[in-house]
């Protein structure tokens, strides 16, 4: 921290320092408060004039002092600084000279642009107290040069009629002439705070050096940037209301312009300060800013300490009130883009482990330098001790595009930091159905060592918190409850429900974030696959389902039409319910499977989502000869084979033909080749048997039956009982003969292991009538046509269907009866 007077009237002290031991240098170094510089000016009973003649004198004592005093070198360096302080002084004195503003947008573009509204009014630079808000505690906020003088800490020689543009803290003293108790600098010269912003990699306005001191005279809140600058000063605040704001506007042409902004909390003292800076190119921008802030709290020399990890810290000189600087919310979240710090003292001791800084700006100009964050800052501890400090905040870079910002500050308030509610809330579930008007309970509890009552707020996601009630601390200084989730407060996928409390003086809780989530029930299909005449189970669940989102187990169930009918070989859509098992009546939803039906002459290409059904073909010489080309020959075996094809998922046509084959009209056995369409355009191939014979091979004959039918074994029932078979039955013939023709079936009485016969038990159920089969009744099991000649001619018949057993109340005993049963083919259609 640069004290002009101070450091003016020890000078000699401090040079030497460069040629003595660092102790005795601490030695010789005098401190002065504010008091004791304002009782230096009452001893002397000096006008505002002759403080100023006296201040140049002792600069100028000092010079001398210094040039007699050092090297060659220390000469140089020192006529340097001697210079800057000049410039410094130039423009004290001719600050009554008003220079040409770069930009001229004016007032009413820049309450349009910035949302500045008629509550704010207009302040006018110069005046004297008009910038500044009070807060209840006797804190003062508002700028420097746009307030009283005196408390501003400026040389008060003449007035500026631009304004100035930085923000002050301060607390009132004692008296009148002693109520300059600031938070920042005590000196005559505006070297408190320097906001410093880098664009594409150059810091605005540098100054002379890139030391602290040269800190304190650089960047965009010096006096020397902004007198140039078309700036504006705003402020919304009445005597009953329990906020003030203080807004101003700075246009630059160095590639941003600002907006500054304070809100105060005038009962809690709390001040937001947030400088937006708004990249105003055409072009992208990298951007970053340095900050640093040369301290005064009731003293110059002031420790610095943790409010706890990267919380913030606070300055506090023993026995005074503490001030506090936060970075952090209650959460851990960086308040702006200030995500780097460094307390550092202006000294040149390395005591206490604690790093010197003097002369030195501790980031430099390079951004990935880490700063104090990230520390294991546990809360009081001292980070620097009782010496001049100061701290600096950093950003990390930024690619601006135009018209996008960057936002940088910091919160601040006088006192001690208060013990923080401490609320812990969650809920039971954090899914629910979008079906559900109310999802769940939020179950709160609540410790609260300072307050007597607090106040609970909710937030659903970027809505406004809302309170929700206000609740007394019993005798333990807790509460606790449930709070009902709003159900219409929520949107479908991820939500975010934030809880706070605050108790009745203003100090808030930690913030509990919640993740709900709401799910419209949803499911995806598996592509199923069921053999013919069999009924598609829902079990394994993954054979049905591939994808869903219940909360809880899923239950399947048959939708309204039950199973799919499965009899005929290819694609159907089967109608399955997929539900919740715990709300299984509200929570469901129809899905429509695919479902394959096959049977024993069907291909699956699953990878190509292809079905392929067809059989292997027989023609006589006479057939392929008759022919008249190639294409003809291919619809000819196509027609014989039955091709049926579809794709898997949705029953598409696949365009599938028999496309080549090697048969001759000669005996033999040839191959044919379907071709179909699958997945992605894919061509998907499958071979079939061609059999040629010669003419007189053509014959009616049964070529396979089953050797043995067996039914279910069944309980004797006191009512008339069906027994389906086993399994199903399969029957090929060959009717290559080409003539009308009929299968029918007759069968002995059934025997048990007694030699006991049972007559009429056996039934053919055929189109839905049933007529029973005995030795002495043929039923018919199939009628065909000379349309219908094949050498492979199947017929079968399923579990519940032709042969059956129908046993009547007392027709059986418990064992086990046979018959044979016998097939007959005839070319005569009559019985």
């Amino acid at each position: 921290m640069k004290k002009r007077l101070l450091v003016k009237f020890s000078c000699a002290v401090l040079i030497s320092a460069a040629f003595m031991p660092m102790t005795h240098a601490l030695a010789q170094t005098n401190t002065f408060t504010s008091d004791e510089i304002t009782e230096h000016y009452k001893a002397k009973d000096l006008t505002t004039s002759e403080k100023q003649e006296e201040l140049e004198s002792s600069e100028i004592e000092s010079d001398v002092t210094e040039s007699t005093e050092t090297t060659e070198t220390t000469k140089i360096t020192e006529s340097k600084e001697a210079t800057t302080d000049s410039e410094l002084d130039v423009e004290e004195k001719s600050e009554d000279i008003s220079p040409q503003l770069l930009t001229d947008h004016g007032e009413e573009y820049t309450r349009e642009k910035f949302n500045i509204d008629s509550s704010f009014e207009t302040l006018t630079p110069g005046t004297t107290k008009d910038g500044f808000i009070t807060a209840e505690s006797g804190v003062m906020f508002g700028f420097r040069g746009m307030m009283d003088r005196a408390r501003a800490g400026v040389n008060t020689t003449g007035t500026y009629s631009h304004g100035y543009f930085e923000p002050i803290i301060l607390k009132k003293g004692s008296s009148t002439t002693a109520d300059r108790s600031y938070v920042y600098n005590n000196s005559y010269y505006f070297t408190a705070q320097s906001i410093n912003p880098y664009v594409n990699g150059t810091r605005i306005n540098k100054g002379s050096n890139n030391s602290i001191i040269g800190l304190g005279n650089s960047g965009i809140t010096r006096y020397s940037y902004q007198k140039d600058k078309e700036m504006y000063f705003f402020k919304k605040d009445s005597e009953d209301s329990t906020t003030g704001e203080l807004r101003a506007v700075m246009y630059t042409e160095d590639g941003f312009d600002i907006e500054f902004t304070l809100v105060l909390d005038k009962a809690k003292g709390v001040s937001s300060q947030r400088w937006e800076f708004i990249n105003n190119r055409e072009e992208d921008i990298d951007f970053a800013v340095m900050e640093y802030v040369d301290t005064f709290v009731d003293s110059d020399s002031v420790p610095i300490y943790s409010l706890g990890a990267d919380k913030g810290f606070y300055m506090q000189v023993k026995g005074k009130e503490q001030f506090n600087v936060i970075l952090q919310d209650n959460n851990k979240n960086w308040l702006t883009a200030y995500t780097h710090f460094i307390p550092g003292m202006i000294t040149g001791s390395t005591s206490g482990g604690y790093t010197s800084v003097r002369y030195n700006n501790a980031f430099g100009d390079d951004f990935a330098t880490p700063g104090y964050e990230g520390r294991d800052w546990t809360k009081n501890q001292q980070m620097i001790p009782g010496r001049d400090s100061g701290y600096q905040l950093g950003t990390d870079v930024k690619t601006l595009k135009p018209g996008e910002s960057l936002t940088t500050g910091a919160d601040y308030y006088y006192g001690d930091a208060k013990t923080e509610p401490e609320l812990d809330a969650d809920t039971p579930e954090h899914v629910y159905y979008d079906t559900a008007s109310t999802p769940a309970d939020i179950h709160f509890d609540l410790d609260d060592v300072e307050g007597q009552s607090d106040k609970l707020y909710i937030k659903y996601n970027d809505d406004e918190p809302e309170l929700i009630d206000e609740y007394q601390l019993d005798e333990n200084h807790h509460t606790d409850g449930n709070i009902p989730l709003d159900q219409s407060r929520l949107h479908l996928g991820d939500n975010i429900v934030e809880l706070y409390a605050e108790n009745n003086i203003g100090v808030k809780s930690n913030m509990v974030d919640l993740d709900e989530e709401v799910r419209h029930l949803e499911a995806t299909p598996e592509i199923a696959k069921v053999k013919q005449k069999e009924e598609l189970s829902l079990d394994p669940f993954d054979a049905i389902i591939k994808e869903h989102n219940t909360i809880h187990d899923p239950v399947l169930s048959y939708g309204a039409d039950g199973p799919v009918d499965t009899s005929d070989i290819g694609f159907k859509w089967s109608d399955v319910i997929l539900a919740d098992s715990n709300t299984p009546d509200i929570d469901k939803v129809e899905v429509k499977v695919p479902t394959n039906i096959y049977g024993k002459n069907t291909e699956l290409f699953e990878d190509d989502l292809v079905a392929i059904d067809a059989i292997d073909v027989e023609l006589t010489v006479a057939e392929v000869n008759a022919c008249e080309n190639e294409a003809a020959l291919l619809k000819l075996i196509q027609d014989k084979a039955e091709l049926k094809a579809w794709k898997m998922d949705d029953g598409a046509d696949p365009s599938a033909a028999v496309t080549s084959t090697t048969t001759k009209a000669e005996e033999g056995t040839y191959k044919a080749v379907i071709t179909a369409t699958g997945k992605d355009n894919a061509k998907v191939n499958r071979e079939i048997n061609v059999l040629v014979e010669d003419d007189e091979e053509q014959e009616l004959a049964i070529v396979e039956v089953p050797d043995t039918i067996a039914f279910e074994k069944t309980a004797i029932n006191s009512s008339t009982t069906y027994v389906n078979k086993e399994e199903n039955v399969d029957i090929l013939l060959n009717t290559s003969l080409g003539v009308d023709w009929l299968l029918t079936v007759n069968a002995e009485n059934f025997k048990n292991s007694d030699g006991e016969e049972v007559e009429n038990i056996l039934i053919n159920k055929r189109n839905g009538l049933e007529e029973v089969v005995s030795p002495t009744n043929s039923s018919i099991v199939k009628e065909g046509s000379a349309a219908d000649a094949s050498s492979n001619y199947e017929i079968m018949m399923s579990k519940d269907d032709g042969l059956l057993l129908k046993v009547k109340p007392g027709q059986v005993k418990s064992k086990n009866y046979t018959s044979v049963v016998t097939w007959t083919l005839t070319s005569d259609p009559t019985r």
